[in-house]
């Protein structure tokens, strides 16, 4: 009997080790390590670079522009998210093709943009304070308006009929990633479950960016991972690992922002963009220089073929 009792307490043991390295691998990716007190010259990651010289418009909204908030390109157009509320929608030769600046409360209107997306030269926009995303095309002419059953801070297109979205605070649902197919208004798949509140410093973190084959990377803040949303899970694909002179413990992500500033020193915080092409994935980090809390830049460039890594300062 005791033999018996023995040979099912080891059994058992070797079950939750497996079970244990399962789950394990299943929060990890392909580890690159990236040496960023090492950075290596821009001509090492740029071969080759131009400028683009934007054309003015007669309106004045260009001058008025202190930042741009958001940029991307399709086959034809470069689309510029500007912080006054509108999108600047320029040809690639920098000529302006058209702006598109509804401000107001009515069904054609957004109060804000908090994030766009391109699909098939239609351009979503979400306007998180009022739950919606309106969509248009190139030309500025409304096409629907599509109603969100929570206040969502970013979204990527998945489909004709399904978009993925972020919530950058707390909800009933308990989940951070929701793929939400609008015309049945149901979510197919959520993930990222956060069980229990924790303090979010920058207050949103989930950056996506869409593939040509359909696939969506994300990232997350205090998170060293890029990770792949489809309807069938939400995967690490690379876990990097930065050699800063330390991290950051769980325990201190519950804590106010001051404490960690007076906490930490050289240390990755997140990862806030993600760019793709065939060969390579653009990354731009944000560290914390030294313990009151002062930011720098990193931009990592992976090689896929590789799975090795650059990081340019």
């Amino acid at each position: 009997m005791k033999y018996l009792q023995t040979k099912l307490y080891t059994i058992l043991l070797l079950f939750c080790v497996v079970l244990f390295n399962s789950n394990s691998d299943k929060k990890k990716g392909t580890v690159i390590d990236v040496d960023i007190k090492n950075p290596v010259k821009s001509t090492e990651i740029f071969s080759d670079y131009f400028f683009l010289k934007l054309e003015p418009d007669d309106s004045q909204i260009l001058s008025n522009i202190t930042s741009i908030k958001k940029m991307q390109m399709d086959d034809d157009y470069i689309y510029l998210c500007d912080d006054n509320k509108s999108i600047l929608i320029y040809d690639k030769k920098g000529k302006l093709i058209n702006i598109i600046s509804r401000v107001g409360r009515s069904m054609p209107e957004y109060i804000s943009i908090d994030d766009f997306d391109i699909y098939k030269s239609n351009i979503y926009i979400l306007s998180g304070h009022e739950r919606k995303v309106n969509v248009y095309n190139v030309k500025g002419e409304f096409i629907k308006s599509i109603e969100l059953d929570f206040w969502y801070a970013k979204l990527s297109v998945y489909d004709d009929q399904k978009i993925v979205l972020f919530s950058s605070c707390f909800n009933g649902k308990e989940y951070d990633y929701a793929i939400y197919d609008y015309v049945n208004k149901v979510d197919v798949a959520k993930f990222d479950y956060f069980g229990e509140q924790i303090n979010l410093h920058e207050g949103g973190t989930g950056y996506f960016n869409s593939l040509d084959d359909g696939t969506i990377l994300a990232t997350k803040e205090f998170d060293m991972n890029v990770y792949t949303i489809s309807e069938k899970g939400f995967s690490p694909i690379y876990t990097l690992d930065f050699n800063t002179d330390g991290t950051i413990p769980a325990a201190l992500l519950e804590t106010k922002d001051y404490e960690l500033n007076r906490s930490l020193k050289h240390i990755m915080e997140c990862i806030t963009h993600i760019e793709d092409t065939k060969d390579k994935i653009y990354l731009r980090s944000r560290i914390r220089l030294h313990a009151k809390g002062y930011f720098g830049k990193i931009i990592t460039v992976i090689d896929k073929s590789s799975n090795t890594a650059k990081a340019y300062d």
